[in-house]
């Protein structure tokens, strides 16, 4: 399992409201007329689970839309109304649960922009929020690809607010960063005995082994591993 830690940091001149967070997961599109992705994922989570926690504790009440639309580009479908063939892009969470299942979900939109009195929630100068997802990896590796990876893009929109000369300054924006890139790792853990070689069953501790080389994945290992009172180590 992993998790997406989905931010918004303001600087010290400006201010956010109206803010959603939009996540097509791991599709990671440049520009709005591309209609495949611009790096192509090995390999795809699942969303498993959603902390809003953060948006609730800032004085937000978020609102989370979910969509069963494949490899989106969020460019071309970032207006929570839209619908396609008279259906909806982007459902309310528990119609979405209810009706398809969490595990369905290929994108996920965050309406942090109301409090709960419905008034607007204005992020302050040099004030962040954030919110997290949960997501599983698939249980085995069948890309065939020697370091598999997946790639996820969030979008923000927001209006940002910045003073000039006494005046409040209002900027619509939607914008996106950088990409983030997951490795799918297949690991293991060795569980190895160390016995007595005159009748092979006597455990023997305190054996200091040194373990050293260099994985598939070019990481490089050099770590000691001393056997416990029953011999074993891992």
């Amino acid at each position: 399992d992993y998790t997406y830690r989905i931010r918004l940091a303001n600087d010290a001149t400006t201010k956010s409201k109206d803010v959603v967070f939009f996540d097509s997961l791991e599709n990671f599109y440049q520009e709005p007329e591309e209609t495949n992705p611009t790096l192509d994922s090995d390999w795809y989570g699942t969303l498993k689970g959603i902390n809003i926690s953060n948006l609730v504790y800032k004085g937000i009440k978020p609102v989370v839309y979910l969509s069963k639309i494949e490899s989106m580009n969020i460019q071309n479908h970032h207006d929570l109304k839209e619908k396609i063939n008279g259906e909806r892009v982007w459902i309310p969470y528990d119609t979405f649960v209810e009706t398809y299942g969490l595990a369905a979900a290929k994108a996920i939109a965050v309406d942090a922009s109301k409090k709960p009195d419905g008034s607007d929630f204005v992020l302050d100068l040099n004030e962040s929020m954030s919110f997290e997802l949960y997501m599983s990896a698939p249980n085995a590796d069948t890309t065939s690809v020697l370091d598999p990876k997946a790639y996820n893009n969030i979008y923000v929109e927001r209006t940002a607010l910045k003073e000039s000369g006494g005046d409040i300054n209002e900027i619509p924006q939607f914008y996106h960063q950088d990409y983030t890139t997951v490795h799918y790792r297949v690991v293991s853990d060795i569980d190895l005995k160390k016995v007595d070689a005159t009748d092979m069953e006597t455990p023997v501790k305190g054996v200091t082994y040194k373990l050293r080389g260099t994985s598939d994945y070019g990481t490089v290992y050099e770590e000691e591993r001393i056997s416990n009172r029953n011999g074993l180590f891992s």
